[in-house]
């Protein structure tokens, strides 16, 4: 009887795909109204599938109202998100996530999101749990790749609001894009994350410190060597975290997340300490091997050796010289004081 059920529920999602509007076709309203749909669709199937089936069917209900008070048009806007509702209601969150991708005009979700009021912020919700997919992300195209990337940081500068930082941030950290999408601009995301890392940061909020830190931790598995290029300058605004603490009279929620941004900061620099080491290794086994390079048949292959070999070598240098500038700017910044405040064994950078 379950598989059945399973079965005719799968049978009925490529109907239900074809009634999900096109955004081009509704006005910002009621793109808005759409964006909620489906960032609460993908919610409450995280909650269970009862919830999801008690969520979609209010949903289509409370569509079914708003396109009576509108006039009851079969044509308009409203009739169109009614019966997105009902197809929602009737799909799976696996069948709406495949879906949803070819279905969407990403310029439009785009153009959405740098919207500076509450319709961005819902096109920046649903865009943030859709890209958490891998398949979802890599539909991305290169074009709209860089618009995103450009509007995250606008919503990471100071003037933008609280809760888009936040959600700009949650993006970084969650996201499934691939290396190669988000090649060049690593250091740029991480520039932009530097400014929020502050506990002074402008919003005051040691949550927004916090979430810095993870999509920056982020960012380094993703980008290694870009992340490294860019340590000496993102590097130093995350030290001070590991010794951050609230005023002794704060609430003990507040402390939580304290020791948890605490938590959270030395676990970023062990993991940009590791990166370096192999970067080190990596760049001095390179020089090793090329070592005793050079002689060739010929002049002009012997000295494109040569070059390599150069090349290689000052590669090792230059990571090196990184170790060592990060371990002298954690010195400068109370490293030893810093073992003793957070219970932590250190870091050795080479």
């Amino acid at each position: 009887m379950e598989e059945d059920e399973a079965e005719a529920r799968g049978d009925g999602d490529g109907d239900a795909a074809a009634a999900l509007p096109g955004l081009s076709s509704l006005d910002p309203r009621h793109r808005r109204e759409l964006y909620s749909l489906y960032t609460d669709a993908f919610v409450a199937a995280s909650l269970g599938g009862q919830q999801q089936h008690k969520s979609g069917h209010r949903q289509q209900q409370q569509h079914q109202e708003q396109q009576h008070r509108d006039g009851g048009g079969g044509d308009g806007a409203a009739a169109a998100m009614a019966r997105a509702a009902a197809a929602v209601s009737r799909m799976s969150s696996e069948a709406l996530l495949a879906e949803l991708p070819a279905a969407l005009a990403w310029r439009v979700l785009l153009h959405d999101v740098a919207d500076a009021g509450p319709l961005g912020l819902s096109a920046l919700k649903l865009l943030g749990l859709l890209l958490q997919s891998a398949a979802a992300a890599q539909q991305l195209p290169e074009d709209c790749c860089s618009e995103l990337l450009r509007l995250l940081l606008c919503g990471m500068l100071p003037e933008a609001g609280k809760e888009r930082a936040k959600l700009c941030m949650w993006l970084l950290q969650t996201q499934q894009l691939s290396p190669g999408q988000l090649a060049g601009r690593g250091g740029a995301l991480l520039a932009g994350l530097r400014g929020c890392m502050p506990l002074a940061n402008n919003w005051g909020s040691p949550l927004v410190s916090n979430q810095a830190v993870r999509a920056a931790a982020r960012l380094l598995s993703q980008l290694p060597e870009e992340a490294l290029a860019a340590a000496g300058d993102w590097g130093p605004a995350l030290w001070p975290l590991m010794a951050a603490a609230p005023r002794a009279d704060a609430p003990a929620s507040r402390a939580d997340m304290y020791r948890q941004l605490r938590a959270e900061a030395v676990a970023l620099t062990a993991q940009l300490a590791e990166a370096v080491r192999q970067a080190v290794a990596r760049a001095k086994g390179q020089a090793a091997a090329g070592g005793g390079g050079g002689g060739g048949d010929g002049g002009g292959e012997g000295g494109a050796d040569a070059g390599d070999n150069k090349a290689v070598a000052a590669a090792a240098v230059e990571a090196e010289m990184l170790a060592r500038q990060l371990a002298s700017q954690l010195a400068a910044g109370g490293l030893e004081e810093l073992e003793g405040m957070v219970g932590w064994g250190g870091v050795q950078w080479v």
